[in-house]
């Protein structure tokens, strides 16, 4: 069920404008799961750096749920922390995400990178809108640009 929900998921952000990639389960990916890319190919290109992705998958991996869905939405910066700054990290991230109206940054263990995470339950025997979905992603993007550049900055090598 979760495979042919997260395809009804997909094709829902597709049609919402948004660019996405599937990746299924491999050696290097346990879970089967799409990615919504965040920002335009021409704008990557211009910077020359590779697109934003969001990954989008079902947690917990491999285990059907009597009434609920957990979808995550997992965001992952690309500069990681130097070992100097992660106090300053972790003090900025507390005050960002008292500031976020959805979902959260933190640190990956050891504090090497920082991410955003959300995740959002609903009912399964409920559709979820494209409204709804178009809300989460607007929402999730927003956050994400607009704490990015602060994050970057802050971790950014001196």
């Amino acid at each position: 069920m979760s495979q042919q929900l997260l395809d009804t998921i997909q094709a829902t952000v597709q049609r919402l404008g948004y660019d996405t990639a599937r990746h299924p389960p491999s050696i290097h990916n346990p879970v089967d799961l799409f990615t919504v890319f965040i920002d335009e190919a021409e704008d990557a290109e211009a910077e020359g750096r590779a697109r934003r992705e969001m990954a989008v998958f079902f947690i917990p991996v491999g285990e059907e749920l009597d009434g609920s869905a957990f979808l995550q939405f997992l965001y992952q910066l690309a500069t990681p922390v130097p070992a100097e700054q992660v106090q300053a990290v972790h003090a900025a991230l507390n005050e960002v995400n008292r500031q976020l109206p959805l979902g959260h940054f933190a640190t990956t263990a050891g504090d090497a990178l920082v991410y955003y995470k959300y995740v959002l339950a609903f009912p399964t025997q409920v559709a979820v809108s494209a409204a709804h979905f178009a809300d989460i992603l607007d929402m999730a993007i927003f956050s994400i640009g607009r704490m990015e550049d602060t994050l970057a900055e802050l971790i950014k090598p001196a």
